[in-house]
């Protein structure tokens, strides 16, 4: 197979994928116009043409990035049967297995959304901007509330403040698989062996007995 020529991707798609490799290196605040446009093969106006300013072209490849996440995420929850004859750990199962997916499958492709939102996301805390806080915070709301308006119908017992925190911890485990970190390789080496689907699997029974899991009893 022939890899297109730069020519070929329309400028407006050469322009988000540089920028997202160079963003992801660089941050918002120490990237580069110049840099980006050189690497997308463009106009060094092109930037200001197609998106207005850097900040710009910061948002649109976030939102670019989340919406790839998120719309799948949402098509598939639409998709799932209406099964009340299933277990409420079957239904749990099944509703994580699709938040999990592209987080762990797939883990040696280091361009795939999860990953690279993962790149982005410990830039948030590490270079934290306005940008990529309502980038995050707008185009994850739909997928956040879905999921917890889910979750509560099933585990009405658990608080929703609890059950608020247990989600937040999903979450963030899943990010951490997806920036590949290396942390569970150096806790135990044997990690390095697991595959995606083992992982997977392992994961999201992990996160339905957290989830099932007794509500802590009140501080008094």
């Amino acid at each position: 197979m022939t890899r297109s020529k730069p020519e070929a991707i329309p400028t407006r798609q050469r322009l988000l994928d540089a920028a997202q490799t160079h963003f992801v290196e660089h941050g918002l605040q120490h990237a580069s116009v110049r840099a980006i446009t050189a690497l997308a093969s463009a106009n060094p106006a092109s930037v200001v043409y197609y998106f207005g300013s850097k900040e710009e072209l910061f948002e649109a490849v976030l939102n670019r990035c989340v919406e790839s996440l998120v719309r799948p995420r949402l098509a598939a929850l639409d998709a799932l049967p209406a099964d009340a004859a299933s277990s409420r750990s079957e239904q749990l199962e099944r509703l994580l297995r699709i938040l999990a997916e592209p987080y762990v499958l797939n883990r040696a492709d280091s361009h795939r959304p999860a990953a690279v939102y993962a790149r982005f996301y410990g830039r948030m805390y590490a270079e934290p901007n306005d940008i990529h806080r309502r980038v995050v915070k707008t185009g994850f709301e739909d997928l956040q509330q879905r999921y917890f308006s889910e979750l509560s119908r099933l585990l009405p017992d658990l608080a929703p403040g609890e059950l608020s925190w247990r989600l937040v911890a999903i979450m963030s485990a899943l990010v951490h698989v997806a920036a590949d970190t290396g942390v569970a390789q150096r806790i135990a080496p044997q990690a390095a062996a697991t595959d995606d689907q083992t992982l997977l699997d392992s994961l999201v029974k992990a996160f339905v007995g957290m989830l099932q899991a007794p509500g802590a009893a009140p501080a008094k």
